[in-house]
């Protein structure tokens, strides 16, 4: 009997990722929170709210009137805040309705609201409010070894056969087992094995193995900041902000405080002085009576106009 040992073949496979040489090289994803930064769609951002300044409204107030008296003829052009009516005349002396409004506006007001969040990654993808960041990485592929022939032992193949031999007159055997007149000799030859190329997966080309189809696995969701909520990471964050002051309308602020001007009236006591004074004054009147009147007897013809105001 005879036999030798040749080196068995070696397969190289991959159970993730694709075969490279004796390298299996695997997709990797990891998971990190996003960059975080803040926008207003309307005001001034203040941190991580937005000011918004409302302008008071502005309009003119209600006409206030009164009548005037003038010894010269005036003007009766308007402007947006004045008019003026000539109603009678009584001797030298003309009678106006003069009417009056302002022009005012009410004080700003100022609120505010969240600002809006916007997302960015830095580095890798954005997905939602996480960045999705992908590789590869390399791990030893799992190496087997393979007999075309023989049996496998260790990283030999064993290979067993017979052959016969004549064996010398006086049928001694230098080496062997004299079997009546023929020895029998187990040999052991060792020779290289031919180097042959096969793929576990894929298709062979070459000395390296094609593979098309990326075999996935399910994701696996880490968190490098924060804590694992499904498949978020959630990160608490505390900011402190000094406080904004502000004072209602007609109020001015001074050192976080409040002030507003009030006028007020102060009461003396005046001395009261007595005298007598006499006067002539002469009223024109269409009654013949009036309490407390002496009639002169004197009469006048006017016209008077008759005006009235919506």
């Amino acid at each position: 009997s005879t036999t030798k040992e040749v080196d068995a073949k070696k397969v190289y496979s991959c159970e993730e990722g694709t075969l490279n040489g004796t390298k299996c090289i695997v997709p990797t994803t990891s998971r990190v929170g996003a960059k975080v930064t803040y926008y207003c769609t309307e005001g001034t951002l203040d941190g991580t709210n937005c000011v918004i300044v409302n302008k008071g409204a502005c309009g003119y107030t209600n006409w206030v009137c009164s009548n005037k008296s003038y010894t010269t003829s005036m003007s009766t052009s308007s402007t947006p805040t004045f008019t003026r009516r000539f109603l009678y005349q009584i001797g030298t002396t003309r009678v106006y309705e003069e009417c009056n409004r302002v022009y005012k506006c009410e004080a700003d007001s100022v609120t505010t609201k969240p600002a809006k969040k916007s997302y960015y990654c830095t580095e890798g993808t954005l997905d939602g409010t996480s960045c999705v960041i992908s590789g590869t990485k390399e791990v030893d592929a799992k190496l087997t070894y393979k007999c075309s022939t023989g049996k496998l032992s260790g990283t030999k193949c064993i290979i067993s056969g017979t052959r016969e031999e004549d064996a010398k007159l006086t049928y001694r055997c230098t080496t062997g087992t004299l079997n009546g007149t023929k020895c029998i000799n187990t040999t052991r030859v060792e020779v290289d094995a031919k180097k042959v190329y096969s793929c576990q997966v894929g298709k062979l080309n070459g000395t390296k193995c094609e593979i098309k189809d990326v075999q996935t696995t399910e994701k696996v969701y880490t968190c490098k900041y924060g804590t694992l909520n499904g498949t978020k990471c959630i990160i608490t964050t505390t900011e402190s902000r000094n406080p904004i002051y502000y004072c209602k309308a007609g109020y001015t602020l001074a050192d976080k405080k409040c002030y507003v001007m009030e006028k007020t009236t102060d009461l003396v006591n005046a001395t009261p002085v007595y005298k007598t004074k006499t006067e002539t004054v002469y009223k024109w009147s269409r009654s013949e009576k009036l309490e407390g009147w002496t009639r002169t007897g004197k009469t006048r013809t006017i016209e008077i106009p008759i005006i009235s105001r919506g």
